[in-house]
């Protein structure tokens, strides 16, 4: 940390941030807080696991049915929705993007391996 003599400036005047800042947003498309640009993700989830979908992405998200299980739209960070996705990986399981679903599969195959030694 440096101390400077740089005057502070209205938050409202930088990019991306004239309407100040939306902290609901950020706290639902941010879990875990990274800083890539959010995408909309698609999952499959137990129905049993509703609640803790609710609690991390909020009630703006889309949910159908299917069958027994629901599949569910989220806008998340995709390296938050890795972790999240690998937290719950026996409830849930990550149909779009194809690119988060292939580092999600790399990740569990990673972690497997490490429990056949």
């Amino acid at each position: 940390m440096q101390i400077t003599q740089e005057k502070l400036v209205p938050i409202t005047t930088i990019e991306g941030f004239e309407k100040g800042i939306n902290y609901k947003e950020l706290s639902t498309a941010m879990p875990y807080m990274y800083t890539d640009k959010p995408k909309y993700v698609e999952f499959i989830a137990d129905e049993g696991i509703i609640d803790q979908v609710i609690d991390w992405f909020g009630e703006d998200i889309i949910i159908r049915k299917q069958g027994e299980q629901l599949a569910v739209t989220v806008k998340s960070s995709p390296n938050a929705m890795l972790l999240w996705a690998l937290q719950y990986a026996q409830f849930v399981r990550v149909t779009k993007p194809q690119k988060l679903v292939d580092k999600i599969k790399a990740a569990l195959k990673s972690a497997a391996e490490r429990y056949e030694r």
